[in-house]
């Protein structure tokens, strides 16, 4: 089974979250929304880069006080 990823904030957990992920052979797609630039993994400034993006899975690993507006 093919499945997707999404990892929002890339700060070391963040970070640590996407490698874990993109290690597993069940992730066939993994995307970091993130600020930084130059990252290893397909990386998104905003939801709104791709309205279409529907991951099977979401790790919220961004600062506390973004995870409600997220």
């Amino acid at each position: 089974m093919s499945l997707s990823a999404l990892v929002i904030g890339f700060g070391s957990i963040g970070r640590r979250h996407a490698e874990i992920m993109n290690a597993m052979d069940e992730i066939a797609h993994l995307s970091v929304l993130s600020s930084q630039s130059g990252l290893p993994y397909d990386t998104l400034s905003s939801f709104e880069e791709n309205p279409r993006l529907n991951p099977d899975y979401v790790v919220v690993a961004s600062p506390t006080d973004q995870h409600d507006p997220q």
